[in-house]
């Protein structure tokens, strides 16, 4: 996974009131832990992660330059505010390239079931997984290809496929997703079910009358 640069600033303030006025001039506060290093804080343009993210994804590998170093990162988690689009703070967690990461990494639905195209539901459970790996083998999405699933069909974590070098942590029974029959469908079904036995029941009960 290639890495991008971003550039920040030690902060030696805090305080919602600093906060406060860094967000106004389009900074955000964050902090950089992890690595057996102590936690720094820092000060970025909001503008530059925001592009990081949208063309590299949540997962990016990020190089974090500071004044005095620059080192790898990964955003490990944002706080955004609850109504407004405005990034309110960032962590970030220093990371070895030849150290393995579990992260959660999300699942990509690809194609149009069979199923589906024949009056199923296709119902995802799973909308992310964690996996462990290098961080240079981090993808952006674990894809599942759907085209050929009929009604019925279910896919478990075991039928995911992921590249060499990557591990699954999820539990290998777990569904991911399923190509369900509709629930009104499955209703008359049952319905006709119970149905039967009764008809069959009045059938008998007439010609034992019939033969008295």
């Amino acid at each position: 996974m290639e890495k991008v640069l971003l550039e920040a600033t030690t902060r030696s303030e805090s305080g919602k009131e600093y906060c406060r006025r860094l967000r106004e001039k389009g900074f955000v506060p964050g902090v950089v832990y992890g690595g057996k290093k102590e936690v720094t804080p820092i000060e970025f343009k909001s503008a530059d992660l925001i592009h990081i993210l949208h063309k590299g994804g949540a997962n990016v590998l990020i190089n974090l330059k500071l004044p005095a170093s620059t080192e790898t990162v990964i955003l490990k988690e944002r706080q955004n505010h609850p109504f407004k689009n405005l990034l309110l703070h960032a962590d970030f967690l220093r990371i070895s390239l030849k150290e393995k990461l579990t992260i959660r990494v999300p699942i990509e639905i690809i194609g149009s079931a069979k199923g589906v195209q024949e009056g199923g539901i296709l119902e995802q459970i799973m909308w992310d997984i964690e996996i462990s790996t290098l961080p240079t083998q981090i993808p952006n999405n674990i894809p599942v290809d759907v085209t050929n699933l009929e009604l019925g069909a279910v896919v478990y974590v075991k039928d995911l496929v992921v590249e060499k070098g990557i591990e699954l942590k999820a539990d290998p029974e777990a569904i991911v997703l399923s190509i369900s029959t509709p629930k009104e469908e499955v209703e008359v079904a049952e319905a006709e079910a119970v149905a039967e036995p009764e008809v069959i029941r009045e059938k008998k009960k007439e010609e034992k009358e019939e033969e008295e």
